[in-house]
């Protein structure tokens, strides 16, 4: 496991739901990745139905 810089990491001053973006691509291609992978499962419990989860 690699150690992530604050330089790779974009700030902000408001506070979001939103997903943050990184400087280091990698990193970035990992995160959306993982929200992709991610989003049938909070739609299913969005919708209180983990019957819907994929």
């Amino acid at each position: 496991m690699t150690d992530t810089v604050a330089s790779d990491v974009a700030t902000t001053d408001e506070s979001s739901n939103e997903t943050p973006s990184f400087d280091n691509a990698d990193v970035q291609a990992y995160v959306d990745s993982y929200e992709n992978y991610l989003e049938p499962y909070a739609a299913a419990v969005k919708s209180k139905d983990m019957t819907k989860n994929g």
